[in-house]
């Protein structure tokens, strides 16, 4: 029995309802069919499904049977790409697959334009919060606008990271430990996005980092990601990196402010960036810290940090480079608590 698309897509659809597609074959069908069912999961999430089953009723495809049938339409070229907001009457073929996965995901996230990415000195790098008062206890100004030095924390040692270093999820290639087959490929892979709905950077697309060592303290530690109360960890690494180009979410979020706000009088203090990769040859140094209780949005937005452990440097840092990641915890003494407040986070006065 055919069932209704949006039915279909609210659940997944099967191996049978695509089983007379006679256009695509079986080992590239059932791929894309785990990428389909993938993006309906995730536009679902974030909105439901009225918007993509009434598109699908638009090219006259009702149910599932109406749908292989398009998928079966006999095309010139049937390996010529689908883009994005053609004739309704022309999408049809074995490629409407692909773009109805890309069309999911584009309901949602918008793919970073060319002209958003900048060199790290073009970036935002306030004054505040540097110097010995500081309040991201870092006693050097400037050290990501200078020298493109930022930080991040892993659960993964230096060790544990293959040469491609810090990536986004989607971006993976098959073979990599954190590969998503039901997302490599799309739209969502080839690029940083950001989401839509949440205004906000779809972290699974590039890697974000913050130009200050305790904007970074958020990714020490570990919860688990279908129970956020529990803690799968309270140990892991700080990483100070080379960065070389990327988005500016920070500006992004200071402009949202100045927008609502009026003029600009506060700071998005955690110095958010984000790169389309940093390559393990871009990782400077590393050392080992600890949270009481890693940070989470909604559980836990506030945790105590320390360091445990001395900088170990990797591959050959500048001079300068090698002071300010030596200087940018230099506030912060081995086995010393400290307190991650709001203050910390996001916009403060």
């Amino acid at each position: 029995m055919p069932r209704y698309m949006k039915a279909a897509l609210q659940t997944g659809l099967t191996q049978a309802e695509l089983a007379n597609v006679t256009t695509i074959a079986p080992d590239e069908l059932e791929p894309l069919r785990a990428k389909l069912n993938y993006a309906a999961e995730a536009y679902r999430k974030k909105a439901g499904l009225n918007t993509p089953a009434d598109y699908l009723q638009a090219l006259g495809v009702r149910d599932t049977v109406h749908f292989v049938n398009r998928l079966n339409v006999q095309v010139q070229y049937p390996r010529l790409p689908l883009a994005q907001g053609m004739p309704p009457a022309m999408l049809r073929g074995p490629r409407l697959l692909d773009h109805f996965i890309d069309y999911l995901w584009l309901l949602w996230i918008t793919p970073v334009k060319s002209h958003m990415i900048k060199e790290y000195p073009l970036m935002e790098d306030p004054d505040a919060d540097g110097g010995p008062g500081g309040q991201m206890l870092s006693i050097t100004k400037h050290g990501f606008k200078k020298l493109g030095v930022c930080f991040r924390g892993d659960t993964r040692s230096f060790e544990e990271f293959d040469e491609s270093g810090f990536c986004g999820r989607y971006s993976n290639p098959p073979g990599h430990a954190f590969h998503v087959p039901e997302a490599h490929g799309t739209v969502a892979a080839r690029s940083m996005a950001f989401d839509k709905v949440g205004n906000d950077f779809v972290n699974q697309t590039g890697v974000c980092v913050a130009r200050n060592i305790l904007g970074s303290m958020k990714f020490v530690g570990s919860r688990d990601a279908e129970d956020p109360t529990k803690v799968l960890s309270r140990s892991g690494y700080m990483f100070a990196l080379k960065f070389a180009s990327g988005v500016d979410t920070e500006l992004m979020q200071l402009d949202k402010i100045v927008s609502t706000k009026g003029p600009r009088t506060v700071l998005w203090r955690a110095g958010e960036k984000a790169a389309y990769k940093i390559p393990k040859r871009n990782f400077l140094a590393s050392c080992r810290f600890e949270v009481d209780n890693p940070y989470h949005t909604d559980e836990n937005p506030v945790f105590k940090f320390r360091r445990l452990t001395p900088w170990v440097f990797h591959g050959t840092p500048s001079v300068a480079e090698r002071a300010y990641v030596l200087s940018a915890a230099a506030n912060i003494k081995e086995g010393e608590w400290h307190s991650f407040t709001r203050a910390h986070d996001w916009a403060a006065e």
